[in-house]
């Protein structure tokens, strides 16, 4: 007769949540089970912590050995948990010392890191709060220093730390990146004392050959910067380095991330928002591709608009394009106005924000009967519209980190046919005959593929200018 009084396994993630842990025969809890997880992703101690029960948990596993074997068993701890929840208070504190707070948590960062980054520092006993704790010369930006940083909570940390030297600490494993730069990506700069934010530290450079000025631009916190800095003389600081914003000034950037508005108003005349990059486009030219025209002026705007003439080309895509398209563009055929106005609207997408952020009609370029816009390398974006419009769209792509590029044609939604790099030799060299293309002056793998695809746009009818500076 089969035995029915049978135990259940103990359902510890829910005993969690009840704040039962305490009642569990210490050979179950162990630190393999507090680590296991649920259907949600969700660890023991996570639901008791996050249940209001950390006091629940067994003082053994806030041990500097269990919480490293917790990081190995599920990249996380009790510790750095209790940080982001803002419950350190509730742990006694004779378990506690300077060095728990040195001990790894998620993403590489520390608990210094995460309970400065959350405001929760504050928790931690003060005599805790001293720079080997919070400040690591190897890897700044996962320390506790960098997290008062990342969050806005300076003012947590004590008053002898804030200095130069400390916030000039460069983290060399993420991009050269120094405390000042963290603050312009964060938006905390107005949170760092104004006597730190001097010329000499905002004109440090990353790796990139970015100043504060730059990242601020693109992130938005120029108004963070005291206003007697915020000068066309150090709005016009070109970035050196190599990266997609080398050539560019914070004014180029702050165009092109819609952050216009934080640029003095006097500033923004004619001869400035037509000061060009190295790459030749204006300040203008980034605030049509940013969508950021209504931080202009409406009569300069207007102004330059008139004078921003669309490019007229032959038909063709020349291998100059591959350098502009960011990602992807797609040129869609359209009968009417009334299509054209269709192109990349909120009713086409779906109200998609990251698809109807990517997307930004071209206006710069006639090509006729064709509407060409950005689409990023979103090659749903193409099948969308030509579906919704129950048009033909031509769709033409470059990754600069595969290297690939290509072009598909869509009709109704359907892809009717595509050209790519990655495509088999043979195959494309088949196409030669219908376009005329001497196998003899194409022997190249690259030259095959883009003589295909500047063909076919040509045979389309759809124009693509070389260039879309003024």
């Amino acid at each position: 007769m089969p035995n029915t009084n049978k135990k259940k396994p103990l359902d510890l993630h829910e005993i969690a949540r009840k704040g039962n842990l305490k009642k569990v025969d210490a050979s179950i809890l162990t630190i393999e089970s507090l680590c296991e997880r649920n259907d949600d992703d969700m660890t023991v101690f996570e639901i008791a912590i996050e249940s209001g029960y950390i006091d629940s948990l067994p003082l053994k596993f806030f041990s500097i050995e269990s919480l490293k074997r917790q990081h190995e068993l599920v990249e996380t701890t009790i510790l750095f948990k209790a940080a982001e929840n803002g419950c350190i208070d509730k742990i006694p504190i004779e378990v506690l010392t300077e060095e728990h707070l040195l001990t790894a948590g998620s993403n590489k960062k520390t608990v210094a890191w995460q309970a400065a980054s959350s405001g929760n520092l504050k928790q931690f006993p003060r005599s805790f709060l001293s720079a080997k704790a919070l400040i690591s010369n190897q890897y700044p930006g996962n320390d506790g220093m960098a997290g008062a940083v990342d969050g806005g909570h300076l003012d947590q940390l004590p008053a002898d730390l804030l200095t130069s030297e400390n916030m000039l600490l460069k983290n060399t494993t993420q991009e050269g990146s120094n405390r000042f730069h963290y603050a312009a990506a964060a938006r905390t700069l107005n949170r760092i004392p104004e006597k730190l934010l001097t010329l000499e530290n905002l004109l440090t450079i990353d790796d990139f050959g970015r100043n504060v000025f730059h990242i601020a631009a693109l992130h938005g916190s120029l108004s963070q910067i005291p206003t007697h800095f915020l000068t066309i003389e150090l709005l016009s600081h070109k970035c050196a380095g190599q990266v997609w914003c080398k050539g560019m000034t914070p004014l180029h950037i702050a165009a092109y991330a819609k952050h216009l508005d934080q640029i003095p108003e006097e500033f923004l005349s004619e001869n400035v928002l037509l000061i060009k990059a190295a790459n030749g486009k204006t300040v203008f030219n980034f605030a049509v591709e940013g969508k950021s025209l209504k931080q202009i002026p409406k009569s300069l705007a207007a102004k330059l608009k008139s004078l921003h003439k669309p490019k007229t080309s032959e038909p063709g895509c020349p291998g100059e394009v591959y350098a502009w398209i960011k990602g992807g563009i797609m040129a869609v055929e359209c009968a009417d106005k009334k299509q054209r106005a269709l192109v990349g609207c909120q009713k086409i997408l779906k109200n998609d924000a990251c698809l109807l952020d990517a997307v930004a009609v071209i206006d710069e370029i006639d090509s006729g009967n064709w509407v060409v816009a950005y689409c990023g390398l979103f090659d749903e974006i193409p099948t969308i519209v030509s579906k919704k419009l129950k048009t033909k769209v031509a769709y033409l792509y470059y990754d600069d980190t595969s290297g690939l590029y290509g072009c598909s044609l869509f009709l109704n939604g359907k892809c009717l046919e595509e050209i790519a790099s990655e495509n088999d030799e043979a195959d494309l060299i088949k196409s030669y005959k219908r376009f005329g293309i001497s196998n003899s002056k194409k022997s190249g793998f690259d030259e095959i593929a883009m003589a295909l695809i500047n063909a076919r746009f040509r045979e389309l009818g759809i124009c693509l200018p070389n260039t879309l500076t003024l």
